[in-house]
């Protein structure tokens, strides 16, 4: 079993390397993540869990993200 952070590619990425790399018997990659992360008026909130975003609230949620602006 492997653990990663889920928000961080980089960190998936060599995770999954190391999975690749194991016995050939099944693996597990558990990746924790946090819903939203970046978006400050959303991060963590599950009622957004699969819900869209309207247009405005996107173009708002990316340049926040892009930006990192918290």
């Amino acid at each position: 079993m492997f653990e990663c952070e889920g928000n961080d590619m980089e960190h998936i990425l060599k995770t999954f390397s190391l999975a690749t790399r194991s016995t050939g018997k099944p693996t597990v990659i558990i990746a924790e993540t946090t819903m939203g992360k970046g978006v400050p008026e959303i991060e963590g909130d599950y009622r957004w869990h699969g819900k869209p975003p309207k247009k405005e609230q996107l173009d708002s949620f990316i340049h926040q993200v892009k930006n990192n602006v918290s």
